[in-house]
């Protein structure tokens, strides 16, 4: 159950529309929000071996969040914060408090940063929670079809019952979705995912287990969350090299999964 979600900001637009998208998620689930911008003093100076005081640095940024709250919540009611430190490694330190972290996706640079941004990536690879990452574009429209990659041991009891929990105030329909090029027995994940839908009883939302062809996992999703119009994906990461080895391949297909549709990351144990 979703009751406290970290929404993490650079003041980008992107940074806003993640916050106003987490704004609306909270308000279905009934969640407490809280806004955290984290920042790391640099020796940006005319002068090299100069550094300005912190406290300059941190009045400055303090400034900077008070007009972003002031758009964003003039009511003042979401508490909000300024932490000084590497933005990756504080997020995911505060996310053991967390049960959900929202960010916005702002890539630039190699293939995963320019799909999610480095600390988008890095968050969504090792934070304590579950961790949500929204494209610019994208608005909360609750969620009717959720696509559910049935790959890298995603038919662990534990995740389906996270997915099912998380799902509780929506009732979207899920995919289960495996793509072919990959390697493991979807017949053995297939009994898994039945036997734990069907553990209390016959579920309450509507559920599909799908198999596609693609020449990789990446496009074979993104191609079936488009043509069965999904609102939100949803992936488990247990290994380290995840990220690498679902983008190993063409970007093309791999941007419009990036691009369109919110991703949900579920960690294994």
């Amino acid at each position: 159950m979703i009751k406290n979600i970290l929404v993490p900001i650079d003041f980008s637009e992107t940074a806003k529309n993640a916050f106003f998208y987490a704004q609306a998620l909270a308000k279905v689930v009934g969640a407490n929000l809280k806004i955290v911008h984290v920042f790391m003093p640099s020796a940006e100076s005319e002068y090299p071996n100069f550094v300005p005081p912190v406290a300059d640095y941190l009045k400055v940024r303090e400034e900077m969040l008070k007009d972003f709250m002031l758009e964003v919540d003039p009511e003042k009611k979401i508490e909000n914060d300024i932490l000084i430190g590497f933005a990756a490694d504080e997020i995911i330190n505060l996310s053991k408090h967390y049960d959900l972290v929202v960010m916005g996706t702002t890539g630039s640079g190699g293939i995963l940063n320019k799909l999610f941004g480095s600390v988008s990536s890095n968050c969504a690879q090792r934070a304590h929670c579950p961790v949500m990452l929204v494209p610019k574009e994208a608005t909360f429209k609750s969620f009717k079809e959720i696509l559910y990659a049935s790959n890298y041991e995603s038919a662990d009891n534990e995740l389906i019952e996270t997915l099912i929990d998380f799902n509780n105030p929506f009732n979207a329909s899920i995919h289960f979705v495996h793509v072919r090029s990959d390697e493991s027995n979807f017949e053995k994940t297939k009994e898994e995912i039945f036997g734990e839908l069907f553990k209390g009883g016959e579920p309450s939302f509507g559920f599909h287990i799908a198999e596609t062809d693609a020449e990789t996992v990446a496009e074979g999703l993104s191609e079936y969350a488009l043509a069965h119009h999904a609102d939100l994906i949803v992936m488990a990461h247990r290994h380290r090299n995840f990220w690498e080895g679902f983008f190993h391949k063409s970007q093309t297909k791999q941007l419009a999964l990036a691009a369109q549709l919110p991703l949900l990351i579920f960690h294994c144990n």
